[in-house]
């Protein structure tokens, strides 16, 4: 089973609603990443959209308060599958996964947000000058952006990262040596982060096969123009 931080962060913020138990309200600060080490803003324009595993919308998040720009709050069904397309301008539209809460919960700033399309791009130039990465912007392509929550348990990991029709992308892994620098990694390095590039719209499917542990497989729904989110994102327990 994997996890987001969308759904463990809320656990110390928990709180119990008096409302029916059909639904909860699932509220939080969205967040900016301008992908560039600066600082955090929040998410005041654009949308918080929550979807079935299908990619059909369930319900679209409210900035209900004027005093509070970039907190968004949706009503839900309890401990739903669900993805969540994030958006604003200039962001490329991120497509999280997670489990909506049993109560009414709060998810921690920074557990949700989306990245700046134009400095994505530089990145993934960087990372492989030899590769022609189609701009999320045109609109025809999907690309996926995974932060493993425990490296060291990828040393040795496979992955591959696939569209509905099978098509594979080509995954580039990167480790942090000694002085904190970053570097492709080898099959005996622990993981920080990996990205794939250029998938066809409809869905991306991340398969995960450790060196110890089970296969875990995790789909998003997409559409053109996505940032697939797998930030946080952890193997299952052994055994």
């Amino acid at each position: 089973m994997t996890f987001l931080l969308l759904s463990l962060a809320g656990c110390d913020l928990l709180t119990t609603t008096t409302a029916a138990d059909t639904t909860v309200v699932w509220a939080g600060y969205v967040a900016r990443d301008p992908f560039d080490g600066q600082e955090l803003t929040v998410l005041s324009e654009g949308s918080v959209v929550f979807t079935d595993l299908d990619g059909a919308v369930l319900v679209e998040a409210e900035q209900p308060y004027e005093d509070a720009p970039g907190w968004w709050l949706a009503e839900l069904e309890p401990e739903t599958e669900v993805a969540i397309r994030v958006g604003g301008p200039d962001q490329a539209t991120m497509v999280w996964r997670g489990q909506t809460p049993a109560r009414t919960s709060y998810w921690r700033y920074g557990g949700l947000l989306t990245r700046d399309a134009a400095a994505l791009q530089e990145v993934l130039e960087a990372l492989d000058p030899d590769t022609t990465f189609a701009p999320l912007s045109e609109g025809e392509v999907v690309h996926l952006w995974a932060e493993p929550w425990s490296p060291d348990r990828w040393v040795g990991a496979d992955i591959s990262v696939t569209d509905a029709a099978g098509a594979e992308a080509e995954v580039i892994t990167f480790t942090e040596d000694d002085s904190g620098l970053l570097r492709l990694a080898d099959v005996s390095d622990p993981i920080v982060f990996f990205a794939a590039a250029g998938l066809a719209p409809g869905q991306a499917i991340l398969t995960v096969t450790p060196a110890a542990g089970p296969v875990v497989t995790e789909t998003w729904p997409t559409q053109g123009g996505d940032l697939v989110s797998a930030l946080y994102f952890a193997l299952a327990e052994e055994g």
